[in-house]
């Protein structure tokens, strides 16, 4: 049951109450040049997160070799699961997917934003250019 108190809507607010502590959205991304720069920074820092030594908690693709040694553990892990070929779309994590497409969604929102980002030119051509690849 919850109570409420009389004055609870008249109370002042204080500085330990509880703030808003970003105000980032689309628009005010693409506003600022450091935060576009910042956001084709993520786009890069996403791209390489299939190589990631720890991307299935105990290693990574490199589970999948056939000079791959796995732990011994008294669960299976995803690097136990590559060593024996027992991996399967069921029970494989979906990053593969998601970290993907979120980032053809981020460049796709780069490139419609960039022509009216404060950003001199010959720098946003460059950055229009590289996350084509």
């Amino acid at each position: 049951m919850r109570w409420r108190t009389a004055d609870a809507g008249l109370r002042q607010k204080s500085f330990l109450d509880e703030t808003e502590t970003t105000n980032l959205n689309e628009q005010t991304v693409f506003a600022d040049s450091a935060r576009t720069v910042g956001f084709l920074t993520q786009i890069y820092n996403d791209i390489g997160f299939a190589e990631s030594a720890t991307r299935f908690g105990n290693g990574g693709l490199d589970a999948a070799c056939d000079e791959a040694e796995a732990q011994k553990a008294a669960f299976i892990t995803t690097s136990v699961q590559f060593a024996t070929g027992t991996v399967n779309p069921a029970i494989i994590s979906a990053d593969a997917w998601n970290t993907s497409y979120a980032n053809i969604r981020r460049v796709n929102l780069l490139l419609k934003h960039l022509p009216t980002s404060p950003i001199p030119n010959h720098i946003r051509t460059v950055m229009a250019g590289r996350p084509g690849f």
